[in-house]
């Protein structure tokens, strides 16, 4: 199975899983580190911190992975066949594809994990480090596979594969897709010597492995489920746990940013076709926006005081799987801005009446 074979709900699953694997997967690193007698300090984030990052990773390789579990395996493994006997290996590259998403804040724009929507691609579906450049184009990066294949190249102890100071260049050129004098701009920034490894505590516990099934048989579930017409969808809100929806004015703000990515991911728009945009949701008080193709279902957003106060969001005809889509999207926006996802009369304001 690829990821382009994965239904939208299971794609945007491993998406969301990949982004909450960064801070554990992180202190996992510096825990590694610190055993390893590094000092953290010298992982700043920057591109020049790469060099010692790469000079760790290789004595770390040849050692045989010390610390990484025997039964570890990496996220692709749900999705992709890998080569057997390399999961270690895999998973161990995973602390390289997280440390280069904090590299990557630093040199370009607007960096978050997404989905790669260009259907006819071989990475369609895959989850892809995605940046705006200096002409607001969204540029996709697969750094998973980027990572992994570094790491194989590494392990097979080819000629060259071992210097830090080429796999430094090698990453900036590749995965960042900056020409040479980028590169040499790049690695003239001063180094802040604020570690972002430093502080991080205990690895916070992972999502066990995930279980896919192809999208093909998805739909004969989920068709053999809806033979009896069950509808799905619902009518709910987006706010803050204490709500008091009858005065959205009063609620506690929302980041408006990152409804603005959320919406976006799902595939909305504004009425007029337009991305949506954190000023776009701020402009008036309650804006609809909608899919290209008037289905799955219609959000709002009620933004009072300049701040944007809730999310509303009313089913159209869903399927089962377009639904859970939806659903899984707007319960991890709802945890990453300690808001609460629920229909009108489950608010804690009316609960305490």
């Amino acid at each position: 199975m690829g990821f382009s074979e994965l239904s939208a709900a299971d794609a945007e699953l491993y998406r969301t899983v990949i982004e909450e694997d960064g801070p554990i997967l992180l202190a996992e690193l510096a825990q590694l580190l610190r055993a390893d007698c590094q000092d953290l300090d010298q992982f700043d984030g920057s591109a020049e911190s790469l060099v010692p990052l790469w000079t760790w990773f290789i004595s770390f390789a040849r050692a045989g992975f010390p610390g990484v579990p025997p039964d570890a395996r990496s996220r692709r493994e749900a999705v992709e066949e890998i080569i057997p006997g390399t999961s270690r290996q895999d998973y161990a590259s995973e602390f390289l594809v997280h440390y280069l998403f904090e590299v990557a804040k630093r040199e370009l724009r607007d960096v978050v994990w997404a989905l790669d929507t260009w259907k006819p691609g071989m990475s369609f579906q895959r989850t892809v480090m995605q940046s705006v450049n200096d002409r607001e184009t969204q540029i996709p990066y697969s750094l998973d596979s980027f990572c992994w294949g570094l790491v194989h190249l590494l392990m097979s102890d080819r000629g060259g594969a071992e210097a830090p100071d080429n796999l430094l260049h090698r990453t900036l050129r590749s995965m960042l897709n900056l020409p040479q004098t980028a590169v040499a701009d790049a690695l003239t920034i001063p180094r802040s010597g604020v570690s972002i490894l430093e502080g991080l505590g205990e690895p916070g516990p992972r999502r066990p492995p995930l279980t896919f099934v192809p999208a093909a048989e998805h739909s004969a579930r989920d068709a053999a489920e809806l033979e009896d017409d069950e509808p799905v969808g619902d009518e709910l809100i987006l706010a803050a746990p204490d709500t008091d929806v009858e005065n959205l004015e009063d609620a506690r703000p929302l980041d408006a940013e990152a409804v603005a990515q959320t919406l976006t991911r799902l595939g909305f728009v504004t009425s007029e076709g337009e991305p949506i945009t954190a000023a776009v949701i701020l402009a008036e008080e309650m804006t609809e926006f909608m899919r290209t193709d008037h289905e799955v279902a219609v959000f709002a957003t009620a933004a009072y005081g300049g701040k944007l106060r809730a999310l509303h969001v009313d089913s159209i005809n869903p399927t089962k799987a377009q639904w859970e889509e939806v659903m899984t999207a707007l319960q991890t926006l709802a945890s990453s801005l300690d808001a609460k996802l629920a229909r009108e009369d489950e608010f804690d304001f009316f609960e305490d009446e």
